[in-house]
């Protein structure tokens, strides 16, 4: 694999092109390429030397996020090299600009990683081609082919990657992208191609395509192009909301999720994870409406959701469902949309709609403190929401202000934290209302005045009138204050007219029935309970993302203390679990180098050999198979899917029998650990991973005995 591609006569009945001098590894069959192509069921996928796939794992879930094995600053240099190439090597062979890409790179990361860059940068529709077609032998063919679309760019990234040694997937499957609309059907103009990438005994996955990011430009004008990182290695977590493989197994997701459930699932785009977001209501992209009025909830990152801004535009749709058009309101000072932070973990958008229909609702966000040019709100969420009734006399919600609704920045900016409210709307039933602001920062809080104007909704403000003021106590701003029935605009300013600058805004609601907030109350036990049994779900699972995503939800609505106990086991799970995830990420990392070494000995100290012996009787090699060194030795020895890494990399604690694990830890009783780190730290990882195991077995036996998550635990309140 480490030459030019011939190039075969013109007298074949088909072309055949230079692909088939590189490994391929495709999950459907190629129509332009001939014979030699074999379906290996292990991999799930088509390929022309299926003996090599022994050496390579199959698809399988990473034990490890981008994240932690992907920080962009570290591959600076890749990047420079690639930007360098540019179109230097358009006329030479495939082979040698690989070569050039890749040169001196000793991991497979930075031979992918630039090989992703050039691809992504290359200006392919704007470039000068020949009047003919290339040289077939050339790159500039590989980019003539991408123009004329008689390649993707999943084919192109998966031949460089085969001339670096890189085991690459041209996955095919469904995609939401252009062409897709939120709430349709998926059919085969919703299909294209990404890929997966070996790194590292991991498959990762990439899409070149979407990668290859045009920010500006017309036909008028050059296209300015840059590399989109959301493809890059991107998380099957997060990719499974826009591609759905054909074949489910290159998901690579453990639950493997329906067509079904893809398609019905909500439509989150790439600025929803670079922002962090999680997803805490509204798991369809389909939303029914009864009411009038929907919410829509996503958890935030505390640590950064303060130089985050979000918009929400609501449209309704015409009678093909396809085109939306802007729905607007009599009264400039309504608007559908209410969007508020109730905390620092949680954001709250809800829109209320005006009349019976089919709606798109789209959710924008971005990062204040981002100064890339060209970098602007983008879509965080699309969803379909189909209204089915409205109240009588539909209400709608205040205009905001330019620092929205409930305490934020511009509380934060004065060096002021609320007390109280948190939320953005103040409901009463007796009238009163009282709001208090701590001072945390005696330095930006020096001197200054609070001021509030309460409106009515739909009046404007007459900067004439005299602004009415808090009272300063103790380094607590306060006001408290008495209204009449009805809704109000709550305006918080700073400075001697409380108009200078806006600071918080508040709806505030004031009545005398109770009826509105008693249905409230209903509306919170019915979301407590259903929080309490995803967490009890999750936890019975012991399935890592679920039980992170039902922790999250709980903390981030404020409801830990309905179910301390619950959380306490969900958290003490998610930390073993992580602590095992990080135990195999290291058994992942040891090269087979470090394995042959262990393989080599003659004749071990007894440790290293209890060592071995206790790891293969977790994997179903038993001790009257494993206490003569010789059978241990042939079985590290495996290659392909029976090699011990990928053994251990598949192994599934849910299906591990507890007496097994027993079985090991009896096998390593009065083992000395400084004797194995001595002889080879590679049985002291094996060691460690093995002990990790037992340890989370034997809790898991614990409970199985008498110390699960009580039952009782499931009845509901109310």
């Amino acid at each position: 694999m480490g030459g030019a591609s011939s190039v075969p006569s013109k007298t074949l009945e088909r072309e055949v092109e230079d692909l088939q001098t590189t490994w391929i590894l495709w999950t459907f069959k190629p129509d332009t390429v001939l014979g030699g192509l074999t379906y290996s069921e292990s991999h799930c996928l088509w390929t022309n030397d299926i003996e090599r796939l022994e050496n390579i794992p199959p698809p399988h879930p990473s034990p490890t996020r981008k994240h932690e094995v992907f920080q962009l600053e570290k591959y600076k240099h890749v990047d420079r090299r690639a930007d360098e190439t540019g179109e230097k090597f358009n006329n030479k062979l495939v082979f040698d600009l690989v070569t050039h890409l890749t040169k001196d790179y000793p991991d497979d990361l930075s031979k992918a990683r630039s090989i992703y860059r050039w691809i992504t940068m290359q200006p392919v529709e704007n470039m000068l081609y020949p009047d003919r077609q290339p040289d077939e032998n050339t790159v500039l063919y590989q980019l003539w082919k991408l123009k004329h679309k008689q390649k993707t760019y999943a084919q192109v990234f998966s031949l460089l990657c085969g001339y670096a040694n890189l085991p690459c997937v041209v996955i095919d499957g469904h995609m939401k992208g252009s062409t897709y609309d939120v709430g349709q059907e998926l059919v085969s103009k919703h299909k294209g191609e990404w890929n997966a990438v070996l790194i590292d005994e991991n498959w990762r996955l990439v899409n070149a395509f979407w990668g290859a990011c045009v920010l500006t430009g017309n036909e008028n004008e050059d296209f300015c192009y840059s590399t989109d990182e959301n493809f890059f290695l991107t998380d099957p977590q997060h990719l499974i909301y826009t591609h759905f493989p054909r074949i489910p197994d290159w998901q690579l997701l453990d639950p493997q999720k329906s067509q079904d459930e893809f398609q019905k699932q909500a439509y989150l785009k790439d600025r929803f994870f670079n922002l962090e977001m999680r997803l805490l209501s509204n798991p369809n992209c389909t939303v029914e409406v009864p009411s009038g009025e929907a919410e829509f909830l996503f958890g935030l990152n505390h640590k950064t959701a303060i130089n985050q801004s979000f918009m929400c535009i609501a449209s309704i749709y015409d009678s093909k469902e396809m085109n939306s058009k802007a729905v607007e309101l009599a009264d400039k000072d309504l608007t559908l949309e209410f969007i508020q932070r109730p905390n620092e973990h949680l954001l709250s958008i809800k829109v209320r709609f005006p009349e019976v229909g089919t709606y798109k609702v789209e959710i924008v966000g971005k990062d204040d403190t981002v100064q890339q040019k060209d970098y602007d709100f983008d879509w965080i969420a699309i969803y379909k929401a189909v209204v089915r009734s409205i109240p009588i006399r539909q209400k709608f919600f205040p205009k905001p202000e330019p620092e929205g609704w409930g305490p934020g920045r511009g509380l934060h900016a004065l060096g002021l934290k609320a007390i109280t409210p948190l939320d953005g709307v103040i409901k009463t039933d007796t009238g009163e209302i009282e709001l208090q602001y701590q001072i945390v920062d005696k330095e930006k809080a020096k001197g200054i005045e609070l001021c509030f104007h309460l409106l009515p909704i739909g009046s404007d403000v007459d900067e004439a009138d005299d602004a009415n003021k808090f009272t300063l106590k103790n380094d607590v701003y306060t006001l408290k204050i008495q209204i009449d029935p009805g809704e109000y605009k709550l305006k918080i300013g700073e400075g001697s007219s409380g108009l200078e600058r806006n600071v918080c805004n508040y709806n505030v609601i004031s009545t005398r029935e109770t009826v509105e907030e008693k249905k409230d109350d209903d509306e919170k036990v019915k979301e407590i309970n259903r929080l309490r049994e995803e967490l009890i779900n999750a936890t019975e699972k012991k399935t890592l993302e679920l039980l992170e995503r039902a922790v999250d939800a709980v903390a981030t609505r404020g409801f830990e203390s309905y179910f301390p106990e619950e959380l306490k086991i969900a958290r003490e799970l998610i930390a073993r679990l992580k602590k095992i995830q990080k135990l195999m990420h290291e058994v992942m990392k040891l090269d087979q180098t470090t394995i042959a070494e262990i393989r080599s000995y003659g004749n071990p100290v007894r440790e290293i050999h209890v060592v071995m012996q206790a790891t293969l009787l977790l994997l179903g090699h038993f001790e009257e198979e494993t206490k003569i060194w010789k059978n241990i030795q042939a079985i590290i020895g495996r290659t392909g899917k029976e090699s011990l890494k990928r053994k251990i990399q598949e192994l599934d604690m849910n299906k591990l029998g507890f007496d097994i694990a027993l079985g090991a830890k009896k096998l390593m009783r009065g083992l000395e650990l400084d004797k194995v780190v001595q002889q080879s730290a590679g049985a002291a990882t094996f060691h460690a991973w093995m002990t990790g195991i037992i340890a989370e077995m034997e809790e898991r036996h614990k409970d199985e005995i008498g110390n699960t998550m009580p039952r009782t635990t499931r009845n509901k309140i109310g």
